[in-house]
């Protein structure tokens, strides 16, 4: 069990100046005049709350719970934020699955002359999968057993989504004595940022958090040039950026700035910070908003989410930025872009409107009906995905 720890954040995120109004003070109070806002004790628990249920192709390999939370008192509120689920036993689950999909984790290893699939080596494994399901493609059943091992594995990260929370609260605290962290707004949105979906949107509604100030646009998105930059670059690699084993965000990012959204920078290049991509002494660096899709759909907002494939195609038009959260962990996955929409179609199982998705990590522009898209089957590998549109 990790020590509780007690953390006195002294302001949140870019508050509104009438935040302030109606909240209650304390000993602890900070005063006006320093410009920021009280908010009472942040105590870190390892807590064992309810079960979490990711999908039916993970349940057989480890039960899931929440085990970790973020509990925040400010006035008269008390909020519990949930970090991500995880394993119950996850050296178990590491070896059910790993004797689960034998023949996948075997094929793969000669394939990309990956080391013995185990606890040190499983990120290079789920690094390589986009790859190894093109390999596969038509291949129902070593498709529905990648679709597991990759299921899992978007469980089994969480340990490490959840480190990276801890170790942000205290490589970004003012000061710490013994288990107390003093907590100032620019750590408070870099910790914010890295929540997961239910958490941050928490902080937001109950007026702890505001939501982080939009990328201040001198003009209107222009829609015609994103989808002339995706179009362009889909299939090909622009190397003013750097290319991402895992590049979907990092090319969601490109069309975003090539529509006009201007980049927000970090004090002293924090990659926790805004959204930015620069050369910095001939490295091409960037904040972690920029290349990880669940850090950007924070940072942008979504307009919906939701289980229904056809709802979701109905939601969409060109220019729109789309993710999906294939267990429903609160981590966005994969994010691609939407170039074109279409009529109704119906395939693998699914009726929905037809749209053209330009993305990266799997490189393509094409529409849904193409066999070798595959948004379309994502409902029959990830029985609790969650669908998303970005804004």
């Amino acid at each position: 069990m990790k020590k509780k720890a007690i953390i006195y954040c002294l302001a949140c995120i870019m508050v509104l100046a009438t935040t302030t109004q109606g909240l209650a003070t304390t000993s602890n109070d900070v005063s006006n005049e320093s410009g920021l806002i009280t908010i009472n004790e942040i105590v870190l628990e390892n807590t064992q709350a309810d079960g979490f249920i990711p999908g039916n192709n993970v349940t057989s390999v480890g039960s899931v719970s929440y085990h970790d939370a973020l509990k925040v008192e400010t006035g008269n509120k008390e909020i519990t934020i949930k970090l991500f689920p995880t394993f119950d036993y996850p050296q178990q689950a590491l070896n059910n699955i790993a004797s689960d999909v034998s023949s996948i984790l075997n094929e793969m290893r000669f394939t990309y002359n990956l080391p013995t699939f185990d606890a040190n080596s499983w990120e290079m494994y789920y690094n390589k999968i986009p790859d190894y399901e093109t390999i596969i493609a038509g291949n129902s059943i070593k498709e529905s057993q990648t679709a597991k091992l990759s299921a899992f594995m978007d469980i089994y990260e969480n340990n490490v989504n959840n480190a990276g929370i801890l170790n942000a609260l205290t490589e970004q605290a003012i000061s710490k004595h013994n288990d107390t962290f003093n907590i100032d707004s620019a750590s408070m949105s870099k910790l914010a940022l890295l929540l997961p979906d239910e958490g941050y949107k928490e902080l937001v509604d109950n007026n702890i958090c505001s939501l982080l100030s939009p990328p201040i646009k001198t003009t209107a998105f222009n829609k015609s040039n994103a989808i002339d930059y995706a179009s362009t670059w889909a299939t090909g690699h622009n190397t003013t950026y750097k290319k991402y084993d895992n590049d979907c965000t990092n090319f969601a990012s490109q069309i975003k700035r090539a529509g006009g959204t201007n980049m927000v920078f970090g004090a002293n290049d924090s990659v926790y910070q805004g959204w930015w991509f620069k050369y910095n002494s001939g490295a091409r660096i960037s904040s972690r908003s920029w290349r990880i899709a669940h850090v950007f759909k924070n940072y942008f907002g979504h307009s919906w989410k939701g289980t229904s494939f056809r709802t979701f195609s109905e939601e969409l038009s060109s220019g729109k930025v789309i993710g999906y959260d294939k267990t429903n962990d609160g981590d966005c996955d994969h994010v691609g872009f939407v170039t074109d929409t279409g009529i109704l179609r119906t395939t693998e199982g699914v009726t929905y409107y037809n749209f053209k998705v330009a993305q990266h990590t799997t490189d393509y522009h094409l529409w849904v009906h193409n066999a070798n898209n595959g948004w379309d089957k994502l409902h029959k590998n990830y029985s609790n995905i969650r669908y998303l549109v970005i804004k």
